[in-house]
């Protein structure tokens, strides 16, 4: 199984201290950017619910996050500068299994938007050199509720 952890430190393009999801050891913005130089990917941050512009785009993050389905499109990563899902977003395609979740894809959102925020996960450019990820359900939950779930809840 993958280690999923979040850690609080800044990030290259922020001066103030927030959660960062780690996969095994490696910051995720940064192991993307290893992956794929020259998309822009580091400095990426996680797709901190009370740091987002709306609160539909808040809701929407939640909601997913919050989905027990078997498969669901997850926003992960997005832009420091707007803190939306109007600029880049990365997102994994989350799979739910009895004591397991699954990152079964990892992929850069290119839906438009423009009509509905539902359309985020439509259409996605999958990264080919990311293998599914794999993490025990009650760490990852324990792990990624400091980053979707709202400090007032």
């Amino acid at each position: 199984m993958n280690q999923l952890k979040v850690e609080v430190k800044q990030s290259i393009h922020t001066d103030v201290d927030h959660p960062c999801i780690f996969i095994d050891r490696v910051e995720l913005d940064s192991w993307l950017d290893q992956l794929y130089a020259n998309h822009n990917y580091l400095g990426l941050i996680p797709c901190i619910t009370d740091w987002m512009d709306t609160e539909v785009e808040q809701q929407l993050v939640i909601k997913r996050y919050t989905d027990r389905q078997d498969v669901v499109v997850l926003p992960i990563l997005m832009c420091p500068d707007d803190c939306d899902l109007w600029c880049t977003v990365i997102v994994a395609e989350v799979i739910q299994k009895q004591n397991e979740i699954w990152w079964n894809r990892i992929g850069v959102d290119q839906s438009d938007i423009k009509r509905s925020y539902h359309n985020i996960g439509h259409t996605v450019e999958w990264f080919e050199h990311i293998p599914p990820l794999i993490f025990d359900k009650h760490l990852y939950y324990k792990e990624l509720d400091r980053i979707y779930l709202p400090v007032s809840s």
